[in-house]
């Protein structure tokens, strides 16, 4: 989950198959004005399932039906994903993870 000063109150939900850095380093390289920066990250059992679910249950919070990014609180989203159940491991030490 990645939150941008640039874009308050918006929350990038999503999922890489690589390092979350080299993502957000991608990401900020697109011309953001901000620099992304890592809310929180968790492994997860099933990455494809888990990203579906998270941006259906999020959908009435979705910005733009193209994009990834949802006007939401972080930690909501981190409860529904924990409440899930999906969270297999941390990854990194993100300053916001409380698992």
């Amino acid at each position: 989950m990645l939150t941008n000063a640039a874009m308050p109150g918006l929350v990038k939900i999503g999922r890489t198959r690589g390092p979350v850095e080299e993502r957000v380093r991608r990401l900020n390289s697109t011309g953001v004005p901000q620099p992304f920066e890592v809310y929180c990250a968790a492994r997860v059992r099933d990455s494809v399932a888990v990203e579906r679910a998270m941006h259906a249950r999020f959908a009435h919070c979705r910005e733009n039906p193209g994009r990834d990014f949802f006007r939401v609180e972080p930690e909501g989203v981190w409860r529904a994903l924990v409440g899930r159940g999906a969270v297999a491991g941390r990854t990194g030490g993100w300053p916001h993870w409380d698992g």
